[in-house]
């Protein structure tokens, strides 16, 4: 009797010191991996304009909240990520809102969220470059993106957006334009047109 159970704890320990080595073998296998790819999607992500940062959602909101964004008016989302201010535009205030984003996964994940948040009433995602997107119905643009974008984005601006609609930056400001109300603490930018 006393045999058997010192042969139960031998396989025991055993079988733990097989699984652990399979355990600490796999991380090493999967690690290299992820490093791999998340080098791989920098490389993709950054000739589309860089990489995504997501903005905070208190930041969002101060964003919309400093537009005076009404229910039916029209909002754009330059470079829209995971779709978190289009969502929040559309669950606040109603607003037909609409992301463009040029990286097909982000696309994805932002469809599926409006989806699964019963949003997509209000909010759609477009697979589109930035630059291609014609703004002319736009009331509010928002955008989160790197200064050389926002200022290439200038002249799209002056050509497509009607008198009235307010353009929203987070972090960077348009260069040479005055906003009409400014966040300092969160970074926030509202102009007019």
């Amino acid at each position: 009797m006393r045999f058997e159970i010192n042969a139960k704890i031998v396989l025991n320990f055993i079988l733990l010191v097989h699984v652990g080595l399979a355990i600490f073998d796999l991380r090493f296998l999967i690690l290299p991996w992820i490093f791999i790819i998340g080098n791989l999607w920098t490389l993709y992500t950054k000739p589309l304009g860089g990489q995504w940062v997501p903005a905070k959602i208190d930041k969002i909101r101060r964003m919309l909240k400093m537009t005076d964004i009404r229910s039916g008016e029209v909002l754009y989302d330059l470079g829209s990520g995971d779709g978190r201010i289009v969502a929040e535009a559309a669950r606040l205030y109603k607003t037909k809102a609409i992301g463009v984003e040029i990286d097909p996964i982000r696309v994805l994940i932002s469809r599926l969220k409006l989806k699964f948040k019963k949003l997509d009433k209000y909010a759609k995602i477009k697979h589109a470059n930035l630059f291609n997107v014609n703004l002319k119905d736009a009331d509010v643009v928002t955008m989160y993106l790197l200064p050389k974008t926002v200022n290439q984005l200038k002249s799209k601006f002056k050509e497509e957006l009607k008198r009235g609609t307010r353009i929203v930056s987070l972090q960077f400001p348009l260069k040479n334009w005055k906003p009409v109300k400014v966040d300092k603490e969160n970074k926030i930018f509202v102009y007019r047109i």
